[in-house]
């Protein structure tokens, strides 16, 4: 075989799993948008499967690792990640970034959206598309209010942050 032809076959097997590697790209995507992965520990993290209930266990220690069957038997042996493991490592770049985990906590410092008073109340629930949000009452600037991170839109701002930071991620700016 000449060196032509080698050359040739090195790039066919590069851009075939380049190919791979982008597919595992796209389900770890769609798997943020549906769920959000557990936390066990620093090094431990619970990633729900794509189209079931079950959940697959991603470790990092020294390698990423993780307990589902395409990790085991094909990605491990060509220095692939799994769609589970390329989730996680999105979720935590996501997390590190403040103003996105702020807007991703589920239980944020609770302050008055008009004032910035900490002086709120729960003051009954207004029912939505998206469905039953809680409605507040600022006791100091007597305006009621929904802890909203994004006004206006009308779809999760999880989602939001999620596909803006892919379309940046991907350079399409």
């Amino acid at each position: 075989m000449s060196r032509k032809e080698q050359f040739n076959l090195k790039n066919e097997k590069i851009s075939e799993l380049k190919k791979l590697s982008d597919i595992r790209t796209e389900k770890a995507y769609s798997i943020l948008k549906n769920g959000k992965p557990e936390i066990i520990n620093e090094q431990e993290f619970l990633v729900p499967a794509s189209n079931s209930n079950y959940k697959f266990k991603v470790t990092h220690r020294d390698a990423w690792t993780c307990e589902c069957l395409d990790f085991q038997k094909t990605c491990k042996d060509k220095g692939l990640y799994c769609k589970h493991i390329k989730a996680i490592q999105f979720f935590l770049k996501l997390r590190n970034k403040t103003e996105i985990d702020n807007i991703l906590d589920e239980n944020p410092e609770k302050e008055c959206i008009y004032c910035k008073s900490k002086n709120i109340i729960k003051r009954g629930i207004r029912k939505s598309k998206k469905g039953d949000l809680q409605r507040y009452y600022c006791k100091d600037c007597k305006k009621r209010f929904i802890l909203n991170p994004i006004k206006y839109i009308k779809i999760d701002a999880q989602n939001i942050c999620l596909e803006l930071w892919i379309y940046i991620s991907k350079g399409y700016h």
